[in-house]
């Protein structure tokens, strides 16, 4: 797979310099990541150890160094095309510290089959190690990925755990239970399909609670309870998770003064 370099565009975010292929998705992107803050964390170290489980182009690495810059960050992505704009993303906008792998992160390491469109230029929402019932075979071919397992990462304190795997996050977690206990502060994207019955939020949110996490989901940047998420296929959602109650209920008090300030035209607080 190579990029079509012909067509990757150029724009600027929060000050840094993106280059891109689909300008739907870096907007959305942008939003979610600089706008509504999604990835926000706070640590009192000045490096704090980030692992970025599913980089994308790299909004959320500048995301991250931006907030820290001195910031200790291991990111994956496993699709080459993807990954080749993460990597102009990352280095070009002078982070030479990252450590960049294309890979899958996944529950044991080897290969995998991933799903991708037969044309890049085509926008769609993720591609995945899932093959999703809106996967029509003329517009999506498969191509073996390299994987790696979470859990040959937890070898240290993590400050920060973003996992977005496109419906493997059960399966990582699962596999990586011995070890979370490394993990400060997890971020996971949930994706919810009848294509994948074995990703489950409800045992999800379990295994965390089990190995000392409090947990809260959000979606479209709301805070919900999970009987009141929209579960309509496909569906996504945050799930956020933190160490104390102390932690999540302060999280909630500022998500809500946040949003609110939103509302009203007056801004997130810096």
């Amino acid at each position: 797979m190579t990029p079509p370099f012909h067509a990757i565009r150029t724009k600027t975010v929060a000050g840094f310099t993106v280059q891109y292929l689909h300008a739907e998705e870096v907007a959305l992107l942008a939003d979610d990541i600089f706008q509504h803050e999604e990835y926000r964390f706070d640590c009192l170290r000045k490096a704090p150890r980030i692992l970025d489980c599913g980089a994308h182009i790299g909004l959320s690495v500048l995301y991250f160094k931006h907030r820290f810059p001195d910031a200790r960050i291991t990111a994956f992505e496993p699709n080459p095309d993807t990954f080749e704009l993460l990597t102009r993303n990352v280095h070009g906008n002078g982070f030479t510290d990252v450590e960049l792998v294309n890979a899958a992160v996944s529950d044991e390491a080897g290969t995998l089959d991933f799903f991708v469109p037969r044309d890049p230029l085509f926008w769609h929402w993720g591609d995945a190690a899932v093959k999703n019932l809106w996967y029509a075979d003329d517009q999506w071919q498969t191509v073996k990925v390299p994987a790696v397992a979470l859990d040959t990462y937890l070898t240290e304190p993590i400050d920060y755990l973003k996992l977005d795997v496109e419906g493997l996050e059960t399966r990582v977690l699962m596999a990586s239970r011995s070890r979370l206990g490394f993990v400060r502060r997890l971020t996971v994207e949930f994706h919810g399909s009848r294509t994948n019955p074995g990703n489950v939020l409800a045992p999800l949110r379990d295994l965390l609670g089990d190995v000392g996490f409090a947990t809260a989901l959000r979606q479209s940047h709301w805070l919900m309870r999970e009987a009141d998420l929209n579960r309509t296929e496909p569906y996504t959602l945050l799930m956020h998770a933190w160490r104390s109650r102390f932690g999540l209920a302060w999280f909630l008090r500022r998500d809500v003064e946040d949003r609110l300030r939103l509302k009203c035209g007056l801004g997130r607080r810096t």
